[in-house]
């Protein structure tokens, strides 16, 4: 007997089977979602039940593919942040499974991307007692995505966590098993006013007027019912429909060609159909995401770096490469050929990553065969015949298999190799002579001595070694890449680069890392004694470096590491990108006026300004006229940035982001008139500043983002006065110690949507919430009392905007490392 109710279906319980699980970022809910209000609520309740009932363990969410089911638990996974206390974690199902992998991934979601380097050096058996110890510590969320055929080990996995589980999958004989007491929650098919109202906002976005014509709404209802209440159908097919010409013949004519079948026949044809009609450059770039993992988190810009090396984006007019090659992945976006997987950024208004829906990667990974242009190693992947490889993908599932890898593959034609997982020295051959991409991010196994074979690579043009943390050095071999036009070695070990760097003629891009003296957070907030024991106990059993506060705040390694570049980097006059970087300090390396001949640089983030060189950094970008984003750090507390700017001695015209670490004390000599008319993200550290300073920041006139950040501000009274930031729609505060009352006043702010606050406990009061007009949400960390908190729900219940209250769990995690999303 079943039941069914609100999405919700009881059936009898029975055994265990499942598949495998990769890691994949939290990800956010996509901009449709629409008609799941009520299946949200009895999910969030069920969940809710399940977090106060020690008995109910595991949930089953259920629905053909296509239909929503991840967007929904997404949406629930971000809404119960605060009741699990951030102690959440969202794996994803792969194949083939690995327990070790999903451990770890548990492990790393947990305690957080300060400790992955440890977590890999933990053996199995302690990794299983530590997350057990963990999940009996506190409550916590662990989703597992995708669940689908029977694989052994997962009985017992779900057995071991002792924690509310999620599981969705499109097999109805498998969430039975897993679900605790039958319990079942089946994600139906969109109602049909629903699905006619996603369809017409993909179709036509904001040109509502058309929605009023008969006719094309009479082929849109049939279209919509061919769909049969798939979300992703509706948006893939409303997406392909925006930008052909909106008549009834166009449409009848799509219509016809569907035909009449089941709706997963309909996705089929619909998601083949939006391929094939993808204008060539946007079909290179879309096949090239064959080489990511099933369920893989594919960050933006790193996918447009790969497709700009890749040849897929060149120079067009005013738009360089990298900027064409961003246009296409917002038209992949808009054509819902990708879905975001990370919420929209206030600082770009830009997604931060995104992911392929299996079924739309299907078609990607065979198109991408046919087209022989990327071929994936995997266990089974080779037959008996060799086949010419040009961009090869190496999966972290395949084992490493010497005698396969050159037996099997013909790599004379291989032109960018991708690593995921271990990497090993018999992966570049002698026949690979022309291998211009080579991403490594994040592999494992990579030393020192293997990076003297990768440069004799001579015609590479693309180098990433982000997040191999065993590399502490580059060789003086590393000159050989004269052709090399981007390298990223962010998450390395390396703090000096050879003097041969400067052959590198036609660089234009240096990503590097930078970590500073600070607190970084690494996982739950805990603050009782056994608590701290038990972390003692971790910290010995594990052999972690790393130390712990009583609020289980990371203390960090007490240093500050920054890649020192050689001298006569000015020669480099290609480059773009430069960062995060020191400039000065000791014999052999570059210093501040050679800045002066990188007149190309759009991004600079730079270390080591100080009172001797102050006026020669300002003094040599000066000229820089499309220099777009610059970060700059004091070397010592004592030292004022900006003491040798006047207004005549001004930062560059042209920056639209400026981050600045360090005392301030001439804020209103350069911060006037029209000098920074196009800044739109400011963001300050220790800057110390005063009232008037605030004011003379106010009349920028196209400021959408500000952070103040420990101790820029010092007094007790901040005033935001009238007519003051025209445009900004962000204000983040974070440790202003001395800070006391923050008043808004009639007129100022006009279009600020989101205020956040955090980090420090003598804030007594928001004053004026009520002038900001179009506030959203506000956002205030643990720190505050209970008092003011009170006292802003109050001023929120009368706003004019309905604007939301939210209450974090747990200090986000700050670092003073450079942003991610830069």
């Amino acid at each position: 007997m079943t039941t069914k109710s609100n999405g919700l279906r009881k059936v009898k319980p029975q055994a265990d089977s499942a598949s495998t699980i990769s890691e994949l970022s939290t990800s956010e809910v996509a901009d449709e979602f629409f008609g799941r209000s009520q299946e949200k609520s009895s999910l969030v309740e069920l969940i809710r039940q399940a977090y106060e009932n020690q008995d109910c363990k595991v949930i089953s969410v259920l629905g053909m593919g296509g239909v929503g089911k991840t967007t929904l638990v997404r949406s629930v996974y971000e809404e119960l942040a605060c009741l699990f206390q951030n102690n959440r974690v969202w794996i994803t199902v792969q194949r083939p499974f690995s327990v070790d992998s999903c451990l770890k991934s548990i492990a790393r979601q947990l305690y957080g991307p300060n400790a992955s380097r440890e977590i890999e050096t933990v053996e199995f058996p302690e990794m299983i007692h530590e997350i057990a110890r963990l999940l009996r510590m506190k409550r916590c969320l662990i989703v597992l995505d995708d669940l689908t055929s029977s694989t052994p080990g997962w009985e017992l996995l779900i057995t071991f966590l002792d924690a509310v589980i999620v599981v969705t999958t499109r097999e109805y004989k498998l969430a039975r098993q897993y679900s605790t007491d039958g319990y079942v929650f089946e994600v139906s098919l969109m109602q049909y006013e629903d699905a006619l109202d996603l369809f017409k906002r993909k179709v036509f976005k904001k040109d509502e007027h058309y929605s009023s014509n008969h006719d094309l709404m009479e082929e849109a209802s049939n279209i919509v019912k061919k769909c049969g209440g798939l979300p992703l159908a509706i948006s893939v097919i409303g997406s392909f429909l925006s930008d052909k010409p909106k008549t009834k013949t166009e449409w009848k004519k799509l219509n016809s060609k569907l035909g009449i079948s089941g709706p997963q026949q309909t996705i089929s044809t619909i998601l083949r159909r939006s391929y094939n009609d993808l204008p060539y450059h946007l079909k290179s770039c879309f096949l090239y995401m064959a080489i990511f993992p099933e369920n893989k988190n594919i960050k933006r810009k790193r996918l447009i770096r790969l497709w700009v090396a890749e040849g897929y984006s060149r120079e067009m007019r005013h738009l360089t490469a990298e900027e064409v090659a961003d246009k296409y992945f917002g038209e992949l976006l808009d054509r819902s050929m990708i879905m975001p997987a990370s919420k929209v950024t206030h600082s770009t208004g830009k997604i931060y990553s995104c992911v392929l829906h299996d079924l739309i990667r299907e078609i990607c990974v065979l198109e991408s065969m046919k087209e022989e242009l990327v071929f994936t190693l995997e266990e089974g992947s080779i037959s008996n015949t060799r086949s010419k490889v040009r961009q090869l993908a190496i999966s972290d599932k395949w084992r490493r298999n010497k005698d396969e890898f050159e037996r099997t593959l013909d790599l004379s034609h291989v032109r960018s190799l991708t690593v995921f997982g271990e990497w090993r020295s018999f992966f570049i051959t002698d026949t690979m002579k022309f291998v211009r991409v080579l991403d490594l991010e994040d592999a494992s196994g990579l030393k020192n001595h293997h990076l003297n074979q990768i440069c004799q690579q001579v015609h590479l043009k693309y180098l990433s070694l982000r997040g191999c943390k065993d590399i502490s050095e580059m060789p003086e071999s590393l000159g050989n890449l004269t052709q090399l036009h981007t390298m990223d070695i962010r998450g390395t070990n390396i703090l000096q680069l050879p003097s041969t760097f400067n052959k590198l003629r036609k660089l234009q891009q240096l990503h590097a890392s930078a970590w500073f003296k600070g607190e970084h957070k690494v996982g739950p907030s805990r603050s009782n004694e056994i608590a701290m024991d038990k972390l003692k106990w971790r910290q010995n059993k594990l052999k972690l470096s790393f130390s712990y506060n009583n609020n289980f705040n990371f203390l960090g390694r007490q240093a500050s590491r920054v890649v020192q570049v050689p001298r006569g980097i000015g020669k480099l006059n290609a480059l773009r990108t430069l960062g995060y970087v020191r400039l000065g300090q000791g014999k052999g390396n570059a210093s501040m006026k050679e800045l002066k001949g990188l007149t190309q640089l759009r991004k600079l983030e730079l270390h080591g300004v100080d009172r001797t060189n102050c006026r020669d950094f300002w003094s040599a970008i000066a000229g820089h006229n499309h220099l777009k984003s610059l970060s700059v750090n004091r070397d010592c507390v004592a030292d004022d940035l900006d003491w040798c700017l006047d207004g005549i001695l001004s930062p560059p015209k042209s920056l639209e982001n400026l981050k600045l670490w360090g005392r301030l004390v001439r804020v209103t000599k350069w911060v006037q008139g029209q000098q920074l008319q196009y800044l739109s993200k400011l963001q300050l550290h220790r800057s110390r500043l005063d009232q008037d300073a605030i004011d003379a920041i106010g009349k920028l006139p196209n400021l959408r983002i500000l952070r103040f950040w420990k101790s820029s501000f010092q007094g007790s009274q901040l005033k935001f006065v009238p007519e003051s930031f025209p445009c900004l729609i962000l204000l983040d505060l974070r440790e202003l110690g001395t800070l006391t009352v923050v008043e808004f006043k009639d007129g100022g702010m006009p279009k600020l949507e989101r205020l956040q606050a955090a980090g420090w406990s003598k804030l007594k009061n928001f004053l004026g919430l009520g002038y900001l007009m179009k506030l959203n949400e506000i956002q205030l960390g643990p720190s505050f009392s209970d008092e003011l908190k009170k006292n802003v729900q109050s001023q929120l219940d009368e706003h004019p905007n309905s604007a939301s209250l939210k209450l974090e769990s747990a200090d986000e995690h700050y670092t003073l490392v450079r942003d991610l999303e830069e």
